[in-house]
This record gives structure tokens, C-alpha cells and sequence, in this order.
């Protein structure tokens, strides 16, 4: 065996630039493949772990109808009907843990910080159960309670970004924050006309930004406020918006009827008291109006379930029930599975990691290819030196034993150099290259290889590698003693 290696070796030395592209052949396609199977690896066991995180406990909950066209397509057209005191509802099930809003603001409201108006992507209204559910972790501070939709209170959490930004080298607490529904751009004047219908949030904690991943199972959000605090509440005629001079007030709720049906009637503002001027017989007695949260009332399109651990589709079939007498006339309630969107997270991982391993394994086959010519031409030039050996006494098997060597070691050291260009380049590829290209929507990677791709990719370089060496081993070995010696 030792002699085997011995004249593999004489290959380098006699032959250095034909192996050395041999060699580079092959570590060139073990790059490639060792690359995009770590980086498949990353991004099966990120989404499996996202499923577990949130699939299995998550559910959308949507009403409408649906509709089929000529086409044979289903249409779902939903419609608004869920208000915040359904929240309270759904938890009476014992199969339901707790429930949701979150609603996206919309893209034209901008945060004014220092009298600049930013762009400020992300931005969500919704109840406090949100943060806890989708797994917003907190760095500083705390989420805002419930009585916080209920009393319409601005205040706002928001990312490690955008506290970064705004409040370089110190805390966002208690630091107050604007938000109009002015201009997008970031404003270039000290203070631009729409900065002036702008309303006060303050900042009552900070959480780590979220990834893309994780806002594929949950709403993406860069800032969160309460729900319904952007909006305007309306006592008694007069707007009640974030730039009035005087006490901010609203009238007291409307009683509810007491029963099973106490949630069909939504909560109302009531006309506040006239005002009237004081008399010089009687002055009226002071009037006490405390402020209630738009949030109150409204109807939103869509509400989160979250369901006790195993009983996912006992809390879907009891969202159905409590929520049937809320319905219009030919309504019905729709269940979106959160774990069913990792379909289109596989999908779209797998398409690119096809297309990029095609490549890697096209590489492959290549250097094999090179491997074998380069060996049947070694044949060529060494016939007389095969023939002299077998004249000698040297086997058939251990001239094939010899070829078989020379195409092990070249496969080898191929794998050993890709190897090394794979860890040493794995950072920058998978997560500047591939990730901003191709996975911009899915998880960033840990920029290393993992064992199971290094290993898989060696096994398949050197099956290749050893295929490649059967037909000049062959040849080899099958040469004739006196016609090696008479055509070398």
C-alpha cells in the first residue's frame, strides 16, 4: 500500500500542472456542493424550528365568503367583523390560550424625531397579547397593557433599530416620538408643514429586531402601538387628536346588555354633555369626561388564535362556534393554519438550492471527467514502465491497485483544498451572496459548513473520483508485458 501512494505521489512531481488542474477541478466542485448543502441544512432546520415556534400554536382567523369563477379559482373576499372584545370571548375556551390583533398601520404615516420626518417601515397597531405570542423579546422596558387600547394611551415599543437611530448611545425610554401620516421621505427642513398634525408616543420599551423568518409566521413590526391610538376619537361632534390644547376627553361607554349575547352590541362613545356658559345664579358643577380608546368599537379584518399545545384544531372548531352568531348572512368563518405557510418556505428554498447544486454537481462530474483523461493519458506515457513492472512480476491487481491510488489521492487532496476554500468563503456567500440574492425573504445563515454537508460532499466527489479511475486502471492493467515493452 505504501508503494502505491509512493508512485501516486511521482504524478505531482512528473506532471505537476496537469494534476494541479485536476486537483482544482475537483476542490472547485466540492466547494460549490459542500456550500449550497450547509446552506440547505441552515434553512430546513431555521424553518422546521420557526413551524415548531409558531405553527403549531398559531391561528389566523378570517370571515367572508368565497366565491369560484369560470376559471375554476377560489376567490375569498373577507370582510371586517372582529372587534377587541371578541378577545375576551374566545378565551372563555378552554382550548384556546389567548387571541389577537395586529393590524398594519399603513405605509403612509412616518416617524418625526428631532423635527425629521423617516420612513418608518413596519409599524403596527395591536393588542398586547401580539408581542408576547409572536415572540417579540424584550431588551429594555416593557409592553404596553391592555388598558392601554381600552383608554386609547400613545405610547410605543419599538425596535433595537430604530432606538439606535434615533437615541444613539442612550436609552429610548421615556424619550417621546412622533408619528404623522405625512410625508414618506426623510424631511430635509428643520420642520415641514406635515409635521404639524403629528401626534406624541412615548417610548415604553425597546425589542430585539425581528428576522424575516419570523415575520413570515408573524406581522412584521418595527414599531407597535396600541391598538387604534393613531386614530382620532370623535366626543360629541369635536375630533379629539393628538394636537389639542385642552384636557383630552371622551364620554363615558354605553352599557352593554348582560348575557350570552353582551358582545353583539359594540361598545359606543356617547354624546358628551352640552356645555354651557356659567350664570351669575348658578354655576354648573364640573364636568369630569374621561378619554376612551378608538380601539373601542371598531371592527378588524383579521384576528390571531393561539391555541393550547395539541388542541390546534379543537380551537379552530370552537373559533367557528363562539364566533358564528358575529356573522352576516352568508358569512362564514376561515381557518389559516399558521404552519402551512413552511410549504412555501421549502418551495422556495428548494428551488434555489436545485439550481445552485446543479452547478456544484456539474462541477463535479467535470473534474471526474477531468480525472479520467488525465489518467488514460498516463497510461499512454507510461506504458513501457507498465510493461517493465509486469515483466518484473508485478500483478494485475497491483498495477490496477496503482491507477486506483493515483485518482484516490488527486480526489482527496481535491476535497481537502475545497473543503478549505468552502469554510473560509462560507460566510461571505451564504450570507452576502446567496442570502441578499435569493433568501432575502427567508433566515439568515450561521456562515459555517456543517458536518453533514462536508461529509456527503466528500462521499460524492470520491465515488466520482474512483469512477473516474476504473477505465485507465483498466487499461493499465490489461496491458500486455511484451506489447507494453515493444510500444513503449
Amino acid at each position: 500500500m505504501r508503494d502505491i501512494f509512493f508512485y501516486s505521489f511521482r504524478l505531482f512531481k512528473h506532471r505537476p500542472i496537469r494534476a494541479v488542474l485536476a486537483v482544482l477541478q475537483v476542490a472547485l466542485g466540492v466547494w460549490g456542493v459542500s456550500l449550497i448543502l450547509s446552506a440547505n441544512v441552515h434553512t430546513h432546520r431555521q424553518i422546521n424550528q420557526a413551524v415548531e415556534r409558531y405553527g403549531q400554536r398559531l391561528i389566523v382567523i378570517t370571515a367572508g365568503t368565497e366565491t369560484v369563477n369560470e376559471e375554476g379559482e377560489i376567490r375569498r373576499r373577507t370582510r371586517d367583523i372582529f372587534q377587541l372584545e371578541h378577545i375576551n370571548l374566545l378565551r372563555e375556551s378552554s382550548n384556546i390560550q389567548d387571541a389577537y390583533i395586529a393590524e398594519p398601520v399603513g405605509y403612509n404615516y412616518g416617524l418625526v424625531h428631532n423635527g425629521e420626518t423617516y420612513r418608518l417601515q413596519g409599524l403596527v397597531q395591536a393588542t398586547s397579547e401580539y408581542m408576547r405570542a409572536a415572540g417579540i423579546e424584550l431588551i429594555e422596558g416593557s409592553y404596553f397593557a391592555g388598558t392601554d387600547e381600552l383608554q386609547g394611551n400613545r405610547v410605543i415599543v419599538i425596535s433595537e433599530s430604530v432606538a439606535k437611530q434615533l437615541f444613539p448611545n442612550q436609552s429610548a425610554l421615556g424619550k417621546q416620538v412622533h408619528i404623522t401620516a405625512g410625508t414618506m421621505q426623510r424631511a430635509l427642513s428643520q420642520r415641514s408643514r406635515s409635521q404639524q398634525n403629528t401626534m406624541p408616543f412615548d417610548v415604553v420599551g425597546v425589542f430585539r429586531d425581528m428576522d424575516k423568518l419570523q415575520s413570515t409566521f408573524v406581522e412584521f413590526s418595527h414599531a407597535v402601538i396600541p391598538l387604534g391610538s393613531h386614530q382620532q376619537v370623535r366626543v360629541g361632534g369635536a375630533s379629539q387628536g393628538s394636537m389639542s390644547s385642552g384636557p383630552v376627553a371622551a364620554a363615558p361607554i354605553a352599557a352593554a346588555p348582560v348575557g350570552a349575547s353582551s358582545f353583539a352590541a359594540p361598545l359606543t362613545a356617547a354624546p358628551a354633555p352640552a356645555l354651557t356658559m356659567p350664570s351669575a345664579e348658578a354655576a354648573p358643577p364640573p364636568v369630569t369626561i374621561q378619554r376612551v380608546g378608538a380601539a373601542v368599537g371598531q371592527r378588524y379584518r383579521e384576528i390571531v388564535i393561539e391555541a393550547v399545545p395539541g388542541r390546534l384544531h379543537a380551537a379552530a372548531d370552537d373559533v367557528r362556534v363562539i364566533m358564528y352568531p358575529f356573522l352576516n348572512q352568508g358569512d362564514e368563518i376561515f381557518v389559516d393554519y399558521v404552519k402551512d405557510r413552511d410549504e412555501q418556505l421549502f418551495s422556495t428554498a428548494n428551488r434555489v438550492i436545485t439550481f445552485f447544486g446543479g452547478f456544484g454537481f456539474i462541477a463535479l462530474f467535470i473534474s471526474a471527467v477531468g480525472i479520467m483523461s488525465l489518467m488514460l493519458v498516463t497510461v499512454v506515457e507510461r506504458t513501457r514502465d507498465i510493461g517493465l513492472r509486469r515483466a518484473l512480476g508485478a500483478s494485475k491487481r497491483w498495477i490496477w491497485a496503482q491507477f486506483m491510488g493515483e485518482t484516490l489521492v488527486i480526489t482527496a487532496v481535491g476535497c481537502l483544498l475545497g473543503f478549505i476554500a468552502a469554510a473560509l468563503s462560507a460566510r461571505y456567500v451564504l450570507e452576502e451572496l446567496l442570502l441578499q440574492a435569493f433568501w432575502s425573504d427567508l433566515v439568515p445563515f450561521s456562515g459555517r459548513l456543517t458536518l453533514p454537508s462536508v461529509a456527503f460532499s466528500f462521499c460524492i466527489a470520491l465515488v466520482l473520483g474512483l469512477l473516474a479511475g476504473i477505465l485507465p486502471a483498466r487499461e493499465a492493467a490489461n496491458l500486455a508485458p511484451m506489447e507494453a515493452l515493444r510500444e513503449g
